[in-house]
């Protein structure tokens, strides 16, 4: 796809959020390492069982980390669509398949682990109180991972967003659809509590509603922030959304900075 030479800039306010982002990468990426060594000697031992619960725990960490290091250092691709109801863009592909590769491995990891944890039957390195107390934690996160594992195989997404002639919607992972009119927006604003690159569509009656990180919809999620700006603010140019032209601006990050 060809893209301007100049990405079009970040809204003021957008926050960076790298440092907490390199801290998850290096978080996660040495824990599915450790993870990994842990699974090698279990294998050498011919410990199956201890195999399978740190294989899955490094497969999880592993692609946690990827997605982060995507999220930093890559442009996201651009998985857009239009019809007579509007212009859709969905979440980044390769993010959606690590996070169902993560989820997937973390549910059977999760279930063996709070099975024979507590037995002593996996040789890992924890305490007696750990033995005894992790695994309530890790079952919480299995009937996390589970929703969401479901939700994305039900959906085949991660969530989309959809600007028509009339409004919006924004669709989260397991989240229910979050429906708008363009004439009930009173501004689009760029700050959302700790939200990193948000879009906040601003309502008449004082609500807010979020598209969360615009950057996982667009090699340049900046576009389409100015996007959503330019469609608020010109509603002769709405049209455009239905036929494909409003694509092919933001292909060309053809908005107005305002």
């Amino acid at each position: 796809m060809d893209l301007p030479d100049v990405d079009l800039p970040k809204p003021r306010r957008w926050r960076n959020g790298t440092a907490v982002l390199v801290f998850a990468i290096l978080l996660f990426g040495t824990t599915g390492i450790a993870a990994l060594v842990i699974a090698v000697k279990a294998i050498a031992v011919g410990d199956l069982l201890t195999t399978a619960v740190v294989l899955g725990s490094a497969v999880f960490c592993m692609c946690a980390s990827l997605i982060g290091i995507r999220i930093l250092f890559m442009k996201p691709t651009l998985r857009a669509s239009f019809d007579g109801d509007g212009t859709t863009l969905r979440a980044d592909l390769p993010s959606l398949v690590l996070g169902f590769v993560a989820l997937g491995a973390a549910i059977p990891t999760g279930i063996l682990y709070c099975i024979y944890v507590p037995q002593g039957r996996v040789d890992i390195p924890l305490s007696a109180g750990d033995r005894v107390f992790s695994p309530y934690l890790i079952a919480l996160l299995v009937l996390i991972a589970l929703w969401g594992f479901v939700s994305l195989a039900t959906r085949r997404e991660a969530g989309h967003f959809t600007l028509s002639t009339d409004g919006y919607e924004i669709v989260t992972l397991g989240v229910r659809a979050v429906r708008g009119a363009w004439d009930a927006v009173v501004d689009i604003g760029s700050v959302h509590k700790k939200t990193r690159r948000p879009i906040v569509f601003v309502l008449r009656d004082g609500r807010a509603d979020v598209l969360r990180n615009a950057s996982g919809f667009a090699p340049n999620g900046a576009a389409v922030y100015w996007m959503v700006r330019h469609y608020w603010l010109q509603p002769e140019d709405r049209s455009e959304l239905t036929d494909g032209r409003a694509l092919e601006r933001l292909k060309a990050q053809r908005f107005e900075v305002n």
